[in-house]
């Protein structure tokens, strides 16, 4: 849940960088957050359904392949406006999938009754130091190379080096069966 949060904080810092790498004025570049928010509000509904159906490590896995992927788009490609917008629509379908319904599901399926509300702040604790984090260190990131574009591709590929890592960590989740077995 923490690498949600970095992954969280790396969005913050898209208008900048679409004001760095496309030479847009701030008012436009904020609207380049739109293609994100967009896909995970309308990706987020549909991954909650598909929940039932594929059951959470399947989600999350391809999830977490989509959002990888979005990130090194946006990385590599950070000069091009509609590799960008593909890039952005990507990390929003990954988002989806790993920030919203899967974790909570997790949480709900695995908790005792009593634990649940436990369980569910905790989720949201843990992904708001990731957020704290995240911002820090790809600020940090960013601020070492002097607001350079340079230093924006390195902070999306570092994301997208975390996004892999948690994609990984998803084949331990339990499958859709063993999940309905060992439920509360």
């Amino acid at each position: 849940m923490i690498g949600t949060g970095l992954i969280q904080a790396a969005t913050v810092f898209i208008p900048s960088l679409v004001i760095v790498a496309l030479a847009f004025g701030s008012s436009d570049a904020s609207l380049m957050l739109i293609p994100v928010v967009l896909t995970m509000a309308m990706g987020a509904p549909i991954i909650g359904r598909l929940l039932d159906s594929f059951g959470s490590r399947n989600i999350m896995f391809v999830g977490g392949i989509i959002m990888i992927v979005g990130l090194f788009i946006i990385s590599i490609f950070s000069e091009s406006f509609y590799p960008f917008i593909i890039g952005s629509i990507l990390v929003g379908i990954g988002m989806s999938t790993a920030i919203g319904s899967p974790p909570r599901y997790i949480m709900l399926v695995e908790s005792p009754p009593k634990e649940r509300a436990s369980g569910q702040a905790l989720i949201n604790l843990i992904t708001s130091g990731g957020q704290l984090i995240g911002g820090a260190l790809i600020g940090a990131v960013i601020g070492s190379y002097a607001g350079k574009l340079i230093g924006y591709e390195y902070a999306f590929i570092f994301m997208g080096s975390v996004a892999l890592i948690m994609t990984i960590l998803t084949l331990g989740l339990k499958s859709k069966d063993e999940q309905q077995k060992t439920s509360y």
